[in-house]
This record gives C-alpha cells, sequence and structure tokens, in this order.
C-alpha cells in the first residue's frame, strides 16, 4: 500500500486558507507520506500541535493510517492555553511580581481537546496533559518562569525559556521522564 499525501488524506477544510498554497507545494510541505519513514525507524514518536477539536477527534485514525509498530512508543502531547499575553503591562513590573503572576484561563478549553485526545488513543499510547501539569484544575495559569522568562508570547505558542521550562516540567512530572 502506498502512502497518500496528508494532503490528500485530509480535507482542505482543516487547513487554514493562508496556508492552502504552501500545503499544495510538495516539496515545502510537511506531509505523512514523507515523515512516514522517518517514523518507521523511530524508538519514540511524538506528536505534539495545537489541537483543533476535529483534528484531535482523528488522531487515531491518523495513526492506524501510519502502521507504527508494537515496538515503538507513541506519545500525544496535549493542549495548553496560557490565557491572553499582554507583554506591553508585564515590562514595568518587578521581577517578583512577575515570579508570581498568573493569568486567567478558561480550563474548559484546554480539557475539552485532552478530554477528546485521552479518550480517542489506546492504552499503548501515552498522553501527557500540559496544561493539567503547569496550571492544574486551577483558572489560572503562570506566565513567567521562576527565572522570570515569559513562557507563552501569545498564549499557546512557547517562548524558547517556556519551552525549556515545559519540557522540564513534562519530564519530571509524566511518564515521559520515565521512558
Amino acid at each position: 500500500m502506498t502512502a497518500k499525501p496528508w494532503r490528500a488524506m485530509q480535507p482542505l477544510k482543516y487547513i487554514a486558507a493562508k496556508d492552502r498554497s504552501l500545503c499544495a507545494t510538495p516539496e515545502r510541505a510537511d506531509s505523512l507520506e514523507r515523515a512516514k519513514a522517518q517514523m518507521q525507524e523511530a524508538d519514540v514518536v511524538i506528536f505534539a500541535s495545537r489541537w483543533k477539536p476535529e483534528i484531535a477527534a482523528a488522531l487515531p485514525q491518523t495513526l492506524h493510517t501510519l502502521g507504527l509498530q508494537p515496538r515503538q512508543r507513541v506519545v500525544v502531547v496535549g493542549s495548553k492555553f496560557f490565557g491572553k499575553i499582554s507583554v506591553r503591562q508585564y515590562l514595568r513590573m518587578p521581577a517578583n511580581d512577575l515570579k508570581k503572576l498568573e493569568n486567567e484561563v478558561d480550563p474548559s478549553e484546554a480539557k475539552a481537546i485532552n478530554a477528546v485526545l485521552a479518550k480517542g488513543l489506546g492504552k499503548e499510547v501515552l498522553f501527557v496533559d500540559p496544561h493539567n501539569l503547569v496550571c492544574g484544575d486551577d483558572t489560572s495559569c503562570p506566565l513567567f518562569t521562576d527565572d522570570v522568562n515569559l513562557i507563552s508570547y501569545d498564549g499557546r505558542h512557547l517562548t524558547k525559556e517556556g519551552a525549556r521550562y515545559m519540557g522540564k516540567v513534562l519530564f519530571q512530572h509524566s511518564a515521559l521522564g520515565q521512558m
């Protein structure tokens, strides 16, 4: 069976209009076809994304289509949300205040997607919930690391320092650290 390019497997409705031309250029776009060969060689395959509900719901079928081997460990990193970021507001704040600063968030947004992901994945897939690990069940999330580095610049994407912080949390407080 030949693998279909990602764009052939996924309807265009899942691709933002501004990104469709990029995805239509095979040599520039990521594709499951190109990534599948790399995944077949990997001992651990990690899926992380800014998950949309329909993509999260389709992930079990995507994993099935990839035909990963039982010897391979599959990890899915769920959704996270740090709320609206207001960098200008933080510029004049003292470091001690920034360390304690938390942002109000609606935890149901990340929790809903993470519930879809966790429910749809089998026991052989390790699901990690970054939102729960960093924010817990609270309606607020930290904005800065202990070293006073901003974790996320827009509430969803991590800064370089934020990625280091999240990696440390994920590996110290989830099953990822035991792999």
